[in-house]
């Protein structure tokens, strides 16, 4: 059973089956958006995410509208301690390419965090996929 926590017409989700975390945007996107959606994903994090293991998480942006300057500023705040994993869907080619390039810059100072920008919800999963696989690859051969 996915666990889903509601913002307005955004949706905070954990996704059992898979392990993934997932950001769903429907709208414009505003500042206490994002800051109310990142405390739900903490909520859903400490509850369900084991701590041992990368988050793996799956942002779809096929419903977003727009984004305010302060949810752009607000989504690049924090850190996490462990390995974070992101994959972003649903946006036009002129923005998934934008966003690589920002993303590439974002890495630079988040050494934590890998991300990509894919055209299809297919594509993200895949290359989510891709990376817990490796991980469990890597943990097993330690363990």
């Amino acid at each position: 059973m996915t666990h889903e926590i509601l913002i307005r017409e955004h949706a905070v989700r954990y996704e059992p089956d898979t392990g993934f975390l997932s950001y769903a945007f429907s709208g414009y996107v505003e500042e206490s958006d994002i800051l109310q959606m990142t405390e739900a994903m903490h909520k859903l994090e400490r509850e369900h995410a084991p701590p041992d293991r990368p988050l793996f998480i799956l942002v779809d942006h096929r419903k977003t509208t727009g984004v305010s300057s302060g949810a752009r500023r607000a989504s690049s705040l924090g850190r996490d301690e462990r390995p974070v994993y992101v994959a972003m869907f649903g946006m036009s080619l002129a923005l998934r390419t934008f966003l690589k390039i920002v993303l590439k810059g974002l890495q630079l100072v988040n050494n934590t965090m890998t991300a990509t920008a894919v055209a299809t919800d297919e594509e993200a999963r895949a290359w989510l996929s891709e990376r817990r696989r490796a991980f469990d690859m890597t943990r097993s051969r330690a363990g």
